[in-house]
């Protein structure tokens, strides 16, 4: 696989691209991990330390809880251009795991590359922080809201929420790899 720099990478809404500073060139393409992963690969499990940030290049990936008995729960999905795996930061573990959900590439930055970034460039800072508190403000809706809802409701709730988040292709459905399970 061929590495994409940060500088060429198409995603715009990435949250490294959007604050890209062009000092960073040799930097991030020397610190970043890259990587394929096909489809149902594990990217991080439960229990791993959490070393980092991981951003979608190009793909999919949904981050899942087990409940009893080894039933998977999907929490969230993550396409191009967006974050994942962001549960934490120094000396944690995940309580979740990510598995690709169609291939993809995904980009990797350690916390001490994370750090320098952040000390170099506080405008990625506060993006980041605006992240978090709208993920943190959305997951406390959806957790508080579908605790109140009945069957069918929480089914139009998860349906407008992969609406949101992918849209729909151009058969006006939504993309072909959800499943019922999903």
């Amino acid at each position: 696989m061929k590495k994409v720099s940060c500088e060429l990478c198409p995603n715009a809404s990435c949250l490294i691209k959007k604050n890209f500073v062009p000092e960073w060139v040799s930097f991030i393409e020397d610190e970043k991990y890259q990587a394929l992963y096909k489809k149902d690969h594990s990217i991080f499990s439960v229990g791993n330390p959490i070393l980092g940030i991981f951003f979608v290049q190009s793909g999919m990936v949904k981050e899942f809880i087990l409940r009893p008995h080894n039933d998977v729960e999907i929490v969230s999905f993550a396409c191009d251009g967006q974050v994942f795996g962001h549960a934490g930061f120094d000396n944690n573990y995940y309580s979740f795991g990510a598995d690709a959900k169609i291939d993809a590439i995904i980009c990797f930055f350690n916390n001490e590359i994370l750090r320098v970034m952040y000390d170099s460039n506080p405008k990625l800072l506060y993006d980041l922080m605006l992240f978090y508190s709208n993920e943190h403000s959305e997951t406390t809706y959806r957790l508080l809201s579908i605790s109140q809802m009945n069957l069918r409701e929480k089914i139009a709730s998860v349906l407008y929420y992969l609406y949101r988040k992918f849209g729909l292709n151009d058969e006006s459905e939504l993309p072909e790899y959800f499943t019922r399970d999903d």
